[in-house]
């Protein structure tokens, strides 16, 4: 969950990149904290695992995200993960945001599947 992953850049070439979600419909990484955040993942020449990434867009230059963002993105995290047969997954939160009770719920409903925060 991060700003999207620019899924061209050449640390991805030959990587597996689905994008499950974004808040305005377009996955360009306008700041560039998820495509480094995923390069360190899974990149070809710094990346430590060869993980199947699933890029969820919560955060854009061009607007604010707001909670509803946040509970969309987990709803689709869980669609994503119960129709991909509940394969392992791990969902990286890099950010940070006030305590608020909506988003506790949902990461208690994404740890009840089995998902790792």
């Amino acid at each position: 969950m991060d700003s999207g992953v620019e899924t061209s850049h050449p640390e991805f070439v030959g990587k597996n990149i689905t994008n499950v979600f974004s808040l305005n419909d377009t996955f360009v990484d306008n700041k560039g904290h998820g495509t480094a955040l995923a390069s360190l993942i899974v990149g070809n020449n710094c990346g430590l695992t060869d993980a199947h990434i699933k890029s969820v867009k919560i955060f854009d230059t061009t607007q604010t995200t707001l909670i509803s963002d946040l509970v969309d993105a987990f709803d689709a995290i869980i669609t994503d993960f119960v129709n991909s047969g509940s394969s392992p997954s791990i969902v990286n939160m890099s950010w940070n945001i006030p305590q608020n009770t909506y988003v506790e719920v949902k990461l208690i409903e994404l740890l009840s599947y089995g998902i790792i925060l």
